[in-house]
């Protein structure tokens, strides 16, 4: 992988209170915490990306998580942005998630991509791990608490 995942983890691409109510105008908050990344060419181009992907497979999991992701040129190197909603946000499949994992890969890289995603959904069906992010108190925990479970889920 061309970078390591818990490399890819930043507290501020990470927003724990989540105003958000619905599935994108959350990915549009989400995508915003990664305009500022340098590996990010698109911004407004990678938000599209991510709700016609969405669009066409939703990504909710069963345990009130997503992963909305999009492979893109939008993006030279993997990105992650990771929302928290207490309240839960609406997705258009009718489920309510309280987690959000925005996923930004090069189209050239399928293998970092499926290690990534795969990776999350491992991470994301431990009942202890989902409990500690939850429980998160700072963007800076909940930071150190996702790498930590990536480095145990890879």
């Amino acid at each position: 992988m061309a970078k390591e995942l818990p490399d890819i983890v930043f507290e501020n691409q990470i927003q724990l209170d989540l105003p958000a109510r619905t599935q994108n105008e959350a990915l549009r908050e989400l995508v915003g915490l990664l305009a500022g990344n340098p590996y990010v060419i698109d911004a407004e181009t990678l938000y599209r990306e991510i709700v016609e992907r969405e669009a066409l497979s939703p990504t909710v999991m069963h345990n009130d998580t997503a992963l909305p992701h999009a492979r893109t040129d939008n993006v030279r190197e993997i990105v992650l942005a990771v929302g928290r909603s207490r309240d839960g946000v609406r997705f258009a499949n009718g489920m309510t998630v309280h987690l959000i994992f925005v996923i930004g890969t090069p189209k050239k890289s399928v293998a970092d991509y499926l290690v990534c995603v795969g990776t999350l959904a491992r991470l994301l069906r431990n009942a202890e791990s989902m409990r500690q992010l939850m429980r998160a108190g700072t963007a800076a925990e909940f930071a150190q608490i996702l790498r930590t479970a990536m480095m145990h889920h890879v």
